[in-house]
This record gives C-alpha cells, sequence and structure tokens, in this order.
C-alpha cells in the first residue's frame, strides 16, 4: 500500500487545500509529515538532507521569505532535491506565489498547495494518523505474506497469528471478500480505519486489507459456526461495506485453531478466487470440488495442461477465437446445449455446429464423457491463468 499526495487531500483539514501549481505531482508518495519554518531564515540553505525527510508532506507560512520573496524558489529546489512531497503554504505572508515559483512546479511536477484557515497542529496529526494506519496495514499485509506463503511449524503459525493480531482465541474462521469494484490502497484503508474506531461493536472480528480484497477473522472460544456466521457479519457491518450498498463476493475457509490459520486463510482466499471464476456471490471452501485442486496446482503444470489440450484452437484466428468462446460457455452451463445457447444467444442448432467443430480439433477418442472432463479441466485452468494475469496488471 502506498499514500499518495492526492489521497491525502481527502482527509478533512486538507479538503481546503487547493493545487497552486505542481498537478503532475499528485501521485507522490507520501510517509512522514513535516513543518518549514526556521531552516531557510536569512536566506540559508540547510545543508543535510537531515532536516527534511524524503517524501514528506510539508506545510508552512514561508516567513522567512515574506520581506524577501525571491528566496522562495530556492527553498522549493532545496526541498524538491531533498525528495520533498508535496509543500503547502498557509496564506499568512503571501496570498499568491511569484510566478516563477509556480513555473518551477508545474515544469518539475512539484505539487504546491495554497491554504488558509487550517490549523498546522490539526493538519500534521491528521497526516500522521493516516500514515500510521498505512504503515500497519503494510506491516500486517507482510505478515500475512509470511504466514501463508511459506509452510510453517504449527508453533510459527500461533506466533505469526498472534503477531498479526494479539487478540484471536483458540478457533477462528477466515472470510477472504472482494467488492463489485476496485479499491485503492487508500480507500481500502480508510474502511479499515473506520473498522478499528467501531470495533467495539465487533470484538470478536479483525480484519485486514490483503491483495484485492478484505480478509476477516472472526475468533472464538468455541468451535460454533453459527457465532462465525454472525461475526463475519458484523464485522462487514461495523466496516461500512453493508452500508455502502457493495455486493461481495465472499470465500469461507474451514474453522481451525491457532497452530493452523494459515489453512483457513489460504482457503478461504482460494474459495473468493474460485466464486468469482464460477460467477457465484460466496463459496465455501469444503465445496469447491475439483476446482480447488485446479486452484492449488502448481501453476505451470496448469499452464501447460490448458496450452496443450485447446493449442488447436489457437491458430484459427477468429474462428479459433469463437469456438473457445463456445467451449467455455459450454464448460459453465455444465454441458448442457440449451443453457449454452441462452448465454451467447444463438440457436441450439448453432451451438451444436460449433461443438462438433471443437470436437473435430480437440477429442483424441476418448469418448464423449472423457472429452467433457478434459475440456472443463483445461477450460477451467485457462480461466485461473487468466483471471491471476489480470489480478497482476491491476496490481501494477
Amino acid at each position: 500500500m502506498a499514500i499518495t499526495v492526492k489521497n491525502v487531500l481527502e482527509l478533512p483539514s486538507l479538503k481546503e487545500f487547493r493545487l497552486a501549481a505542481g498537478k503532475k505531482g499528485l501521485d507522490h508518495i507520501v510517509e512522514k509529515a513535516g513543518i518549514v519554518d526556521y531552516e531557510f531564515a536569512d536566506g540559508a540553505v540547510p545543508s543535510s538532507a537531515d532536516a527534511f525527510e524524503q517524501n514528506s508532506f510539508v506545510i508552512g507560512t514561508l516567513l522567512f521569505a515574506k520581506d524577501r520573496p525571491e528566496w522562495i524558489l530556492q527553498a522549493l529546489q532545496t526541498l524538491r532535491s531533498y525528495g520533498v512531497s508535496a509543500l503547502a503554504v498557509k496564506t499568512v505572508f503571501f496570498r499568491q506565489l511569484p510566478p516563477e515559483v509556480l513555473r518551477y512546479a508545474d515544469e518539475t511536477g512539484f505539487p504546491l498547495f495554497l491554504f488558509d484557515h487550517s490549523y498546522f497542529e490539526d493538519v500534521i496529526a491528521e497526516l500522521r494518523e493516516a500514515l500510521k494506519g498505512d504503515q500497519t496495514a503494510q506491516r500486517e499485509h507482510r505478515l500475512l505474506d509470511e504466514l501463508i506463503g511459506k509452510r510453517h511449524s504449527s508453533e510459527e503459525v500461533r506466533r505469526l497469528a498472534l503477531e498479526l493480531h494479539a487478540h484471536l482465541r483458540q478457533w477462528n474462521r477466515a472470510f477472504f471478500c472482494v467488492g463489485d469494484r476496485e479499491y485503492d490502497d487508500w480507500e481500502a484503508a480508510r474502511i479499515l480505519n473506520f473498522f478499528a474506531l467501531n470495533a467495539e461493536r465487533s470484538q470478536e472480528t479483525a480484519a485486514f486489507v490483503y491483495e484485492d480484497g478484505f480478509l476477516f477473522l472472526v475468533s472464538d472460544v468455541e468451535k460454533a459456526e453459527e457465532r462465525f456466521r454472525i461475526g463475519f457479519e458484523n464485522g462487514i457491518r461495523t466496516a461500512g461495506l453493508a452500508e455502502k450498498g457493495e455486493t461481495l463476493t465472499v470465500g469461507r475457509g474451514k474453522v481451525y485453531g491457532l497452530e493452523e490459520l494459515d489453512r483457513g486463510v489460504r482457503e478461504a482466499i482460494t474459495a473468493c478466487r474460485g466464486a468469482l471464476l464460477l460467477g457465484k456471490k460466496d463459496m465455501d471452501y469444503a465445496e469447491m470440488g475439483f476446482l480447488r485442486i485446479l486452484m492449488e496446482a502448481d501453476r505451470s503444470a496448469l499452464r501447460s495442461c490448458a496450452e496443450d489440450f485447446l493449442s488447436p484452437l489457437r491458430g484459427d484466428g477468429e474462428t479459433g477465437a469463437m469456438l473457445w468462446k463456445t467451449a467455455e460457455a459450454y464448460v459453465r452451463a455444465k454441458g448442457d446445449i440449451g443453457s449454452t445457447s441462452e448465454a451467447l444467444f444463438l440457436h441450439p442448432n448453432t451451438v451444436r455446429y460449433r461443438l462438433g467443430k471443437i470436437r473435430e480439433k480437440l477429442d483424441k477418442g476418448e469418448g464423449e464423457y472423457l472429452f467433457f472432463q478434459n475440456l472443463s479441466t483445461a477450460v477451467w485452468a485457462r480461466r485461473i491463468i487468466e483471471s491471476e494475469r489480470a489480478r497482476r496488471r491491476n496490481d501494477r
């Protein structure tokens, strides 16, 4: 996750900030907040970059240049050379900034703001609180990567689980959900901040941002299914997701003790990905059937399976693309001609004709049952690879 200059403008104390120049730099990352005051007094230039930390959002009045506005440009150049992300000036001494300063900010993409009323203390406090939340989210993301990205002993899983959230109880169920639209990192972090502020309503549930969705861990001293369901529903209400009218796709792992929490988290994510592939709104890992085998298979083997079986369709240009679309719809319809024709808005006989062409190219003479089984496996393998490729593009 990363907070940008554009993101912090949504904070209450920064809403009155107006961009004077440097629009191209609104995507600069912000990691610190600071005040520029005495550092440039008497036209001085700070001798060390320690005066201003890299990726800082800096505010000030430019008091040092009150009678010498020509000093502002040099100060701006110094701030930029030290890696400062943006400067906001309170209009105590300058209602407008010199043209050469605005020109420099525009040319270099250094965001420069003016504001009239907000108190420095409020701005700095809000910035630091937001940045603290972002750092916490980054730490939690790293812990989750560590938890589910490697195989650990039960003792190590327990340690990582409690480091992730100190109040987890003995029994836990993981729920992973994604919305029907994309959240940027900033919006996702604000949802979790809202959750944290209202968490007393949902003490049994912990929430995290992970990859493209939200992970909820519902914890209890007893292994009672109904209590886990209620805990999750309370969690999404506490986070404000239910009130936003979001359509969530939810994956549920099985219930595990702390020593096996990694399994539950992996299962919830896999179930959610499976639900998205199948066009369902929720799915239990335990009910995924053969799809979970494919989704957990080695990716090079999965890619090879899809490419080897479906490669005869690739060399036919538009015809091959049309046959692929038909094959995919046929598999989604579980081999039902009527449902396939409805999905494609085609006459059933047209679907039969296309399926005949597909069999001519792909059937190895195993019989209808094995052919559909092989076609289904290859189609789902290709869909899994394509969905992961699309998710990586979105992450970039």
